[in-house]
């Protein structure tokens, strides 16, 4: 297994405000100070999200694509919560279809591609279970355990941003089971009916897209960092070099952006990625979207610190 150094996902800690903590709208804001927090944390989101969870480029979508990711959550969560002694514990094809029919994250049928996908390219591995010999059941390899810690710890780093004053990242080490309690708990609130993208019409066209989260956070941070871009309101992507770094094909990102020109997501004619117009609306929901996000994960985290510490071993 790799090594994965938490440092790698320091960042400047911004200031908690009331706005964040209480989800205010940001991008509607007139305090221009919580607007420059806000634009740190669009950024800082975009470069976490832009690292390499996976050597393999098109599987490595699992970690950036909203729809695909969900599906690699639920399937960790049926390994992490197997009992050796239960034949109907633990990660199948079938299991996890069950789990996820009637949620809308996806067909039956692209759930087993996914998974057949990644047990081809190694990142699953399958094994006859203990318990019943006639099951094959499938567990994360040491290279996607590694994927996970590392977008656990793109988490952390967001929300050590916004409260500061109580880094994750620093407890990660004394709570070494913090990310699985955290992941669970995701997983529950999903089961419950929690759905990230709720309310979230405009971002929700482009979560269920391949490609189209990537592209809409990168189109976020653009706005975000540029003075020049924030007067103009154009944004230019190189779709040939962004589809290769996003692991989707430059076809189906042009053909995102004249779809999303027709919703009235953009404001005038994409032009192959040469004059992009994201609209004001799509824009300021992506910045709520994504203090919503971090409060909700926030959440998560300080009931997965409380309960990885209580199952701590005490020491001597």
């Amino acid at each position: 297994m790799s090594s994965v150094d938490l440092k790698d996902f320091r960042l400047t800690a911004a200031l908690r405000t009331p706005e964040l903590q209480s989800g205010t709208p940001p991008g509607r804001s007139t305090d221009q100070a919580t607007a420059s927090k806000v634009d740190e944390l669009v950024i800082a989101y975009d470069r976490l999200f832009s690292v390499r969870f996976l050597a393999n480029p098109s599987l490595d979508s699992a970690f950036r694509e909203a729809w695909r990711f969900q599906i690699l959550v639920f399937a960790i969560h049926l390994h992490d919560t197997r009992a050796i002694d239960d034949p109907r514990a633990g990660l199948t094809i079938g299991r996890l279809q069950a789990l996820l029919a009637g949620r809308g994250i996806a067909s039956p049928g692209r759930i087993a591609a996914i998974l057949k996908q990644m047990e081809q390219a190694g990142y699953l591995l399958a094994a006859l279970s203990p318990a019943d010999r006639r099951v094959t059941l499938l567990s994360p390899s040491p290279d996607l355990q590694d994927g996970i810690i590392l977008w656990e710890a793109a988490i952390f780093a967001l929300i050590d941003m916004v409260a500061a004053a109580d880094p994750l990242a620093a407890r990660v080490p004394r709570a070494p089971g913090l990310g699985k309690v955290m992941r669970g708990e995701i997983v529950r609130a999903r089961l419950a009916g929690w759905n990230p993208f709720l309310g979230f019409p405009e971002l929700a066209f482009f979560a269920t897209r391949d490609g189209g989260w990537r592209l809409v956070s990168r189109l976020a941070a653009l706005v975000s960092a540029d003075e020049d871009v924030i007067r103009k309101g154009t944004v230019q992507i190189d779709l040939q070099d962004f589809a290769r770094a996003a692991g989707a094909s430059r076809s189906t990102l042009r053909r995102l952006l004249e779809e999303a020109w027709q919703a009235g997501l953009l404001d005038a004619p994409p032009r192959n990625g040469r004059h992009i117009v994201p609209s004001k609306l799509l824009m300021s929901e992506f910045r709520r979207w994504l203090t919503s996000f971090i409060e909700a994960h926030r959440n998560f985290a300080a009931i997965g610190a409380e309960r990885a510490m209580q199952q701590r071993p005490p020491t001597n």
